[in-house]
């Protein structure tokens, strides 16, 4: 039996998982255009499915984590950045004005499960101007947003369903016809077949021993395998997602044990668990000092991926609830080298100072009073000053 305290960023794999039978949630996985290893090979079937005019060009936001830039580029598009605004919004206004200037098609985020709350009104504006709309759910799968499933809104999604489930890999791409030509007469190429991979098929049982052993014993195995400090403790660094398509290639397909395991997902039960623990989490918190969301509520029947919340130091805050068994995540860190100075500037406290604490499916109400315990203490020592990001 364990005598120390574990929760995982995101939920486990298990041994007995690939066992279940399919679920609610199988239909819709058939019905997806493309099943890849990972989101970044979605997106990048998806610029190609396009088939783009040479000198295309697709806006993306300031604040992302490289890897759907390098996949934009990687499919032959010019890429240019716009400004987000407040809570992780897009600036609208500087949106139009890029648009204005270079036309092209535009790749917005649902960050953490929260969708743009002006999508609907985004989406209709650039199909008013033949502007291909991509919606990146890499972080938003089962979110709603007005009722309508995120994705729905613009004529191509991508998902990266690992992310949501307990899954090494899983990358999805859905692509809507109907509403594909209302902005352009090309018809999509969909993707090829996605390719067998020895790596894909041993990635499920992996990570499910890693699981079963907990993070400390594969914190020990890194540590001896590399020689050093676990890569978790150290700073974020430019790594090899940015490198040319040659050394990363896009065909492969999601594990059948992934696809089996996503199968059985049952999305209900999933979507009320995750805003369960969001929200005993945040009202736990709530007054301690140093605590302050990212976003001021969590809209209805949206599906929350973490706990976004502001904080200063952040590289030593994680390493310090990692040590107390509490895994967190970070998104951004590390900008793409395409971004420009300006952007990279202004967007510096969105890729610095955002934590991430977890809410999944698999968290129970002994896990939450064990992280409240951990992580209240912590947080008035890394609190972020008022002025220090864009929601001041």
């Amino acid at each position: 039996m364990k005598d120390y305290f574990e929760v995982s960023a995101s939920p486990a794999p298990s041994f007995g998982m690939p066992l279940k039978g399919p679920g609610p949630f199988a239909a819709q996985l058939d019905a997806f255009t493309g099943l890849h290893d990972l989101g970044r090979a979605g997106i990048y079937w998806a610029c190609c499915g396009l088939r783009p005019d040479p000198g295309t060009w697709i806006w993306m936001p300031s604040l992302h984590c490289g890897v759907e830039v390098q996949a934009a580029l990687d499919a032959g598009l010019n890429v240019g950045f716009y400004r987000l605004a407040d809570g992780l919004t897009i600036d609208e206004a500087d949106l139009e004005a890029k648009l204005r200037e270079r036309p092209g098609i535009v790749f917005v985020i649902h960050y953490f499960g929260f969708a743009q709350p002006a999508i609907e009104r985004i989406v209709g504006d650039c199909q008013r101007r033949g502007c291909v709309v991509i919606e990146d759910c890499a972080h938003a799968l089962f979110s709603k947003h007005s009722g309508r499933d995120l994705g729905d809104f613009a004529p191509i999604a991508v998902f990266s369903l690992h992310k949501t489930l307990p899954i090494p890999d899983g990358g999805a791409l859905k692509v809507n016809a109907e509403l594909l030509r209302e902005v352009t007469e090309k018809p999509f190429w969909p993707p090829p077949p996605g390719e067998f991979s020895l790596e894909t098929l041993f990635g499920y049982p992996k990570s499910a021993a890693r699981a079963l052993l907990g993070p400390r014993v594969a914190g020990v195995y890194r540590r001896l395998r590399s020689r050093g400090a676990d890569e978790q403790y150290r700073p974020p660094t430019p790594v090899a997602n940015f490198q040319p398509k040659t050394t990363r290639p896009y065909a492969l397909a999601m594990s059948a044990l992934s696809r089996r395991v996503a199968a059985s997902a049952e999305p209900v039960r999933i979507v009320e668990r995750r805003r369960r623990n969001y929200s005993a989490l945040d009202q736990a918190l709530s007054g301690s000092p140093g605590y302050r969301k990212i976003f001021d509520r969590l809209p209805d029947h949206a599906c929350p991926l973490f706990l976004p919340i502001w904080v200063a130091d952040r590289e030593t805050l994680m390493t310090a609830l990692r040590r107390r068994g509490v895994e967190t995540f970070r998104f951004g860190a590390v900008p793409h080298p395409e971004l420009d100075a300006e952007l990279r500037q202004e967007a510096t406290p969105l890729r610095d100072n955002i934590l991430c604490l977890p809410v999944h499916d698999q968290i129970t109400n002994g896990d939450l009073d064990e992280m409240v315990r951990i992580v209240r203490p912590l947080l008035a020592r890394h609190a972020l000053p008022l002025a220090a990001n864009v929601s001041a």
